[in-house]
């Protein structure tokens, strides 16, 4: 673990154990650009409908294989039979082993990124004011194999499906080794940053405001920094009389003054 992670002062609490330093392309990370947590998922959600679909399909070839054995068309029975349900779920394997060696998670501190693709990559990102909540989705063969899915929702996002996700603006993170801890850690650093966020916005607006002369609204003033208000009127509008500080109304016309 890189000295950055495990640095006492950090605000965020303990970094989960399935941090992987160096694991997420750095092409994706823009200048000026800190990566604070970056991980690789479990291969077995990859994998897993996979070897289900093997081993089912090696029942049903041996089946098959019994059924027909001595047959006119016994091989060619058997050998679609070996195609359906074997080749084709060795093939799912290996493209899912493929996706999870080109899958790869990380949060900066601007931003929650996904990188994955096979023959070409795809990033999805999502800016840290934009999240709305950190949600974990553990299902019971997740809890099982030890993983789970954390899920980046944007304002308006009320469906946890990853295209749903990702197609409103947010992220999903596919099989997240140690979830519990990684939700809590992701949780607070978006909330964090979130925060510092607004406050470098806000010291913004105020530097520009100064710039300009223009005094911030009542009540918005960073301590410190005073408010000019505009001046009363000294002389009633109407008829050019001398007003009396804080009256209403002119004590020579009896106009309501504004």
């Amino acid at each position: 673990m890189s000295a950055q992670f495990a640095a006492p002062a950090s605000p965020f609490g303990q970094t989960p154990s399935a941090a992987l330093p160096g694991s997420f392309p750095r092409e994706y990370i823009g200048t000026g650009e800190t990566v604070i947590y970056e991980t690789r998922p479990s291969l077995v959600p990859y994998i897993l409908g996979g070897i289900a679909y093997l081993i089912f399909g090696l029942i049903i070839t041996s089946a098959v294989a019994a059924s027909v054995a001595g047959g006119a068309n016994a091989a060619g029975a058997i050998g679609f039979v070996i195609f359906l349900f074997i080749v084709l779920p060795v093939i799912s394997i290996l493209i899912g082993y493929l996706r999870w060696t080109r899958t790869s998670y990380a949060i900066t501190d601007k931003r929650a990124l996904m990188s994955t693709g096979i023959f070409s990559r795809a990033l999805t990102d999502c800016a840290h004011n934009k999240v709305q909540n950190v949600s974990l989705r553990q299902g019971v063969f997740d809890r099982l194999f030890g993983y789970g899915h954390i899920i980046f929702a944007t304002a308006g996002i009320n469906s946890t499906r990853a295209a749903d996700v990702i197609k409103a603006g947010g992220v999903f993170w596919l099989g997240v080794k140690d979830p519990v801890t990684t939700r809590r850690f992701v949780h607070e650093v978006t909330e964090y940053l979130a925060r510092q966020q607004k406050i470098s916005d806000y010291q913004d607006m105020a530097r520009v405001l100064q710039a300009s002369g223009t005094p911030m609204m009542p009540g918005a003033a960073a301590p410190g920094n005073a408010v000019s208000y505009p001046a009363a009127p000294s002389k009633c509008p109407k008829c050019g009389a001398p007003l009396t500080p804080g009256s209403r109304f002119c004590n020579s016309c009896g106009s309501q003054l504004a």
